[in-house]
């Protein structure tokens, strides 16, 4: 089991290079750079003030996480650490490296104890993935697409896996407001949250794909290839949450190679491979690498702080 994960997402990476080396001949670097400057600014200026919100709504995994634990962490220090882990986890991918790691450093340094945060990072997991369970859910249900036949997963599954995703929610929401307090599964003690608690990670998991899907719906250009409009937003939902869910089952950082190339694949009906590869390409520009800046200048401002109050606190000792 040590080896069976990452050896999955090796597999996938294989099949997904396989599917896209056949599609991806015609890119071109002019095409590329010719298809961002089509972009409007109005646009470009939208989708930063979509990603800023959907940082903000992220901040929420950490408050509800917070409200689990019963911890006594504001609620300023709470979303300043949610912004930090979020922002490295979309970035690194491996939650075990971003979001966990940046998460035990800050708030064990503010006395809360391993084993709260341990719990609190798994309470923000399972919401993360409410999220995208309830998302992909209604997406796939309610506006199946048609996949490109290169892809080994039959149209006539996307609508069952839809239901089936959320089903697992219901579950998991009907648990909570049944069986109240703990639950051992086995031998492992789970402390379950109160029904209305558990209501609010679906919520703030859902606000969160759906903020992130439409800061690239945002940057998609207005005319099509054949020169019609852009695809509704629901299909183009589908869309990337299917190359989203690709992306983290492969635990390749940030998705890279995965997401875009499933993606450029399944936007052939409406744009060329050059046309959307400059919009995910603008889309990691504004959705990951842009909070990475501001959140590498923060981590920096904190720690520097930290060291300027040893320093200051060691001179006072001495």
């Amino acid at each position: 089991m040590h080896w069976l994960q990452p050896a999955f997402g090796l597999v996938l990476l294989g099949v997904i290079i396989w599917i896209a080396q056949a599609q991806l001949r015609h890119l071109t670097a002019h095409g590329v750079e010719t298809a961002i400057g089509r972009v409007k600014p109005t646009a470009l200026l939208a989708a930063v003030g979509v990603t800023a919100l959907g940082y903000v709504i992220m901040c929420g995994y950490d408050l509800l996480g917070m409200r689990y634990i019963r911890g006594n962490i504001p609620p300023g220090r709470t979303a300043f650490a949610s912004f930090l882990s979020m922002v490295f986890s979309n970035n690194v991918g491996l939650s075990v490296i971003g979001a966990s790691a940046v998460r035990l450093r800050l708030y064990t340094a503010w006395g809360l104890g391993v084993a709260d945060v341990v719990k609190l990072v798994a309470f923000t997991s399972v919401s993360f993935w409410l999220g995208i369970f309830t998302v992909a859910g209604l997406a796939f249900v309610t506006t199946p697409i048609h996949l490109p036949p290169d892809l080994p997963l039959p149209d006539e599954a996307i609508r069952p896996l839809g239901a089936a995703m959320l089903t697992l929610v219901l579950t998991y929401l009907g648990l909570c407001a049944v069986v109240r307090g703990r639950v051992t599964l086995r031998k492992t003690v789970i402390d379950l949250p109160t029904w209305r608690l558990a209501l609010m990670q679906p919520v703030i998991g859902t606000a969160d794909w759906l903020l992130a899907g439409l800061t690239l719906y945002l940057l998609l250009p207005e005319a099509t290839a054949g020169g019609g409009p852009a695809p509704p937003f629901l299909a183009f939902l589908t869309i990337y949450i299917l190359a989203q869910l690709a992306g983290q089952v492969s635990h390749v950082p940030g998705g890279l190679g995965v997401m875009d190339a499933l993606m450029i694949v399944m936007l052939k009906p409406w744009y060329s491979e050059d046309a959307s590869l400059a919009t995910l390409l603008m889309f990691r520009g504004v959705f990951l690498l842009l909070p990475l800046a501001v959140a590498s200048l923060m981590m920096s401002g904190y720690e520097l702080g930290s060291w300027v109050h040893r320093r200051r606190v060691a001179r006072a000792g001495l």
